[in-house]
């Protein structure tokens, strides 16, 4: 076997290895665009609330208390953690130690928090109770989680409860966004007392806005450009030279018959960028047929069996044709 042909089936191999493992990221995020925090339900809702004259949270969770039976509050914030109030209903978190939030946990405006795993290096002992410090205040550590990852949207740090005396001092203003999640559609009743803009939740999402939230958290990973760009400039000028190298004679030839070498050389590189730009949209449009696909089990199997039998199959052409040459 030649060496050439040995470089141009490790190239072919290197290329197929690397889109698949590009296509496993792209629909790994894909799937997690359609995947809510915290484990919200189906029927989570997002709002955000304006105030209106003497609105406050804890008056804005007696109304919703009074017109619902089952439901979970949550509001967002950009501080590393999130406040909620449960009624009738649990958060469905992987506890490590400890418990969830009780009812009365909110009924008693008691000062605790559920972290995950990663923040309990933040926390401190007494007696057998652990606290932790959150913007000056106080909090005892009720319950410790392990935190899902999720890149797309981001799962939750530090959950405090929303009636706590020291949370309400500082964070009784009802402005904010909010996630609802119950069984009951209470957005006509609460409408008509609060000023609220509903926001379409994941579930209801076009396919270009997913798209848009995939490629923002691609290309926020730096460890991901510089994987790409590493192996982009790497595969160039592999193939380059190898390319190069069966051009020999036709380099020879316009050599022979007067043309220059910088006319040789935009020649070469016409032809090589005319190769790559029918690459690249050939990769495009694949690319995108497989990011609209939500069948990511039977995606992910069809591909590596589809890899392993053009590999095998690039083998045995390169053994039939030695298998030629011995004869």
């Amino acid at each position: 076997m030649k060496i050439k042909d040995l470089l141009t089936a490790l190239y072919i191999l290197i290329i197929l290895s690397f889109l698949i493992t590009i296509t496993a990221v792209l629909c790994n995020q894909w799937k997690y665009s359609y995947t809510p925090c915290d484990n919200l339900s189906k029927n989570y809702k997002d709002y955000v609330i304006r105030a209106t004259k003497d609105s406050d949270i804890e008056e804005f969770i007696a109304y919703l208390s009074s017109n619902c039976d089952e439901f979970r509050l949550q509001k967002q914030t950009n501080k590393g953690y999130t406040s909620i109030y449960l009624k009738n209903h649990t958060i469905d978190l992987d506890l490590l130690e400890g418990r969830q939030f009780s009812e009365n946990d909110f009924k008693n405006n008691k000062n605790v928090v559920m972290i995950a795993e990663p923040y309990l290096k933040n926390t401190y002992k007494e007696g057998t109770k652990k606290y932790i410090v959150i913007e000056k205040n106080v909090y005892e550590v009720i319950g410790v989680f392990s935190k899902k990852e999720n890149p797309v949207n981001p799962n939750t740090d530090i959950f405090i409860n929303m009636t706590s005396e020291q949370f309400l001092n500082t964070n009784n203003q009802i402005d904010g966004r909010y996630y609802f999640d119950s069984a009951q559609d209470l957005i006509a009743a609460v409408t008509t007392k609060y000023n609220i803009k509903e926001n379409k939740t994941i579930y209801k999402l076009g396919i270009s806005k997913h798209i848009q939230l995939v490629t923002e958290t691609l290309f926020l990973s730096w460890k991901i450009l510089l994987c790409i760009a590493v192996f982009l400039i790497l595969s160039l000028m592999f193939l380059f030279v190898l390319w190069l190298t069966n051009k020999k004679r036709i380099i020879l030839v316009n050599y022979i018959c007067g043309a220059t070498k910088d006319k040789l050389f935009f020649l070469l590189l016409r032809k090589w960028l005319l190769i790559n730009l029918c690459s690249i949209i050939v990769s495009m449009t694949l690319g995108t047929v497989i990011l609209i696909c939500k069948h990511f089990c039977f995606l992910f199997g069809l591909l590596y069996i589809m890899y392993g039998l053009f590999s095998g199959a690039i083998l045995l052409f390169f053994i039939n044709n030695k298998i030629k040459e011995m004869r």
